[in-house]
């Protein structure tokens, strides 16, 4: 009975340790919400509601958006990384940089900044917002 114990607890640690790895050491994790709606003065944030996103998702280098000048964003947008994220799941690998995060409907642009540092998943929430009404 000791042995089977003994057993049944290594196979849960295999499990649990083997469920938890990545497969990457750099880059970011996280939940992306979306949401549309009235963006008139008076905005009452709190009542706000937001579903998990599925879509593109781009990671633009700061450099290059703080460089774009009059140059077409769009073009941007195709050179720079990106993920698909289903039901609001994101991890993704990145190379070290700091990035500006947007999705393909170009909502908050700018309002994500975050710096990838190399041997780091950084754990990072967003939440985009499109204004139907100003």
């Amino acid at each position: 009975m000791k042995y089977l114990a003994q057993i049944l607890l290594l196979s849960v640690l295999i499990l649990t340790n083997s469920c938890s790895k990545i497969g990457f050491e750099t880059g970011i994790k996280g939940k992306v919400e979306f949401g549309s709606g009235d963006c008139m003065p008076i905005i009452d944030y709190d009542s706000r509601v937001y579903s998990d996103y599925s879509g593109k998702i781009y990671f633009i280098e700061k450099t290059k958006l703080d460089s774009l000048g009059q140059n077409d964003i769009n073009e941007l947008l195709n050179n720079s990384l990106s993920d698909d994220v289903l039901n609001g799941n994101l991890l993704t690998e990145l190379p070290p940089n700091t990035y500006i995060v947007t999705i393909e409907k170009l909502e908050d642009l700018g309002k994500y900044e975050v710096k990838i540092e190399q041997g780091r998943v950084l754990s990072y929430d967003f939440k985009f917002w499109r204004c139907t009404s100003y």
